[in-house]
């Protein structure tokens, strides 16, 4: 594996990190200016928008709710200063001290941008249910 494989393997996982502690500030820097994050629910595009998705959902949520999203299983593909990646994850929820459940399965459809000596997501795509291939 390459440094530079290295380094986007890094942001996909810090993407995990963050999004499981509620970090929603951290959650956002990780795209690009102009990211998008895309699901089938909805489309939000540019930091501020994402950052704004995020901190709603968070809120929406109960308090006592957790996650834990393990990801494997990445393709990377690295040209220059941009890349794309293909990642299966599962994502497990529980509320409080209860057990935990599978809460999503799917695949990530990420392109990658290196944006101020950082590797962002240009675009982070939720794929689940049958289009999770």
């Amino acid at each position: 594996m390459s440094a530079v494989e290295e380094l986007v393997r890094r942001t996909l996982a810090m993407y995990a990190h963050r999004h499981d502690s509620r970090d929603a500030e951290g959650y956002a820097s990780l795209f690009a200016v102009d990211g998008s994050f895309v699901s089938a629910r909805a489309q939000h595009r540019g930091r501020g928008a994402i950052k704004e998705f995020i901190t709603d959902l968070y809120r929406s949520q109960p308090a006592n709710r957790q996650t834990k999203h393990l990801c494997g299983n990445s393709v990377i593909e690295v040209d220059g200063e941009t890349a794309s990646a293909v990642t299966d994850f599962v994502a497990y929820e529980r509320l409080g001290d209860g057990a935990w459940q599978v809460h999503t399965i799917g695949q990530y459809q990420d392109r990658l941008v290196l944006e101020d000596g950082e590797w962002r997501f240009a675009e982070r795509r939720v794929v689940t249910g049958a289009g999770a291939h």
